[in-house]
This record gives C-alpha cells, sequence and structure tokens, in this order.
C-alpha cells in the first residue's frame, strides 16, 4: 500500500488527510494529524520534495501557509485509495449481507463528505444523518 509507494504512514496519513481539491492549513493539519509543528515541517519538505505536495502562502496573512496535493499527489492518493480498498474494504464487504454493504458504503461516503466540508470550510459540519443516528444507538 503506502510502502509501495515508499511513503512512510505518516506521509501516507497526511496525503490521505489532504482534500482531492483545495487546501488546508499548516495549523488545521497539524491539529488534526496531532502532529507538532516541527514534526509536520519536515515530513511536508519531504511530500514537496517528491512533487506530491505544495505550500501556498495566503495573501491576506503571509505568516499563514496551506498545504495542498499536487496532481501528482492527487494520482498516488487515489491509486493508495484503490490498492487499499482492493487489499482491505472489499473483502470485508464480501463478507457482509447486500444490505449491510450498501449501509456501510452510504455511512462512509457520508463521514467523506462531512470532512471534506470540514476541511474545505474550515467551520464545523452541519449536525448530519450520521452522528444523529450514532447518538440515537449510544442512547443520547
Amino acid at each position: 500500500m503506502a510502502h509501495d509507494h515508499s511513503l512512510g504512514l505518516r506521509s501516507f496519513l497526511i496525503l490521505c488527510s489532504l482534500p482531492a481539491q483545495g487546501q488546508v492549513s499548516f495549523k488545521e493539519l497539524s491539529h488534526l494529524l496531532a502532529v507538532p509543528k516541527s514534526a509536520l515541517t519536515g515530513l511536508i519538505d519531504h511530500l514537496q520534495e517528491k512533487g506530491l505536495v505544495e505550500r501556498r502562502q495566503d495573501q491576506q496573512d503571509r505568516r499563514r501557509w496551506f498545504i495542498a496535493l499536487t496532481q501528482r499527489g492527487q494520482r498516488i492518493t487515489q491509486k493508495i485509495r484503490e490498492e487499499e480498498e482492493a487489499k482491505v474494504i472489499r473483502p470485508v464487504l464480501q463478507q457482509l449481507a447486500e444490505t449491510e454493504a450498501e449501509a456501510f458504503l452510504k455511512v462512509t461516503e457520508a463521514l467523506q463528505r462531512e470532512l471534506a466540508v470540514i476541511l474545505l470550510e474550515r467551520k464545523p459540519a452541519r449536525r448530519s444523518r450520521v452522528s444523529k443516528l450514532a447518538n440515537r444507538k449510544k442512547g443520547g
């Protein structure tokens, strides 16, 4: 998976945390991954040297930087996700009943949309049906 592309686990997590389109601030990425900014700097440098991400400076606040996938980074991230799906998700889905598999995929897609909203708009996502269902199951 990630090792097939000469990526360490942290680099892989960074790539998968970035939206396919758009950007995330350096500070938000550090918070999201629970990685200190000092450690994240070296990881981003490495990914930038490989041509997988780029830094973009905020034009309104030059102290603020954003991280975005390059086209090459998008292609590799998509390929890794497809490989992961083939090796991990498909075998799991084959063990589920058709209705369970459909429900699993719907929840997964909803989670991806919610995460994209949070990352791209940098504001809390509205309370979705997914979170309402999760709270209901917990008894909350």
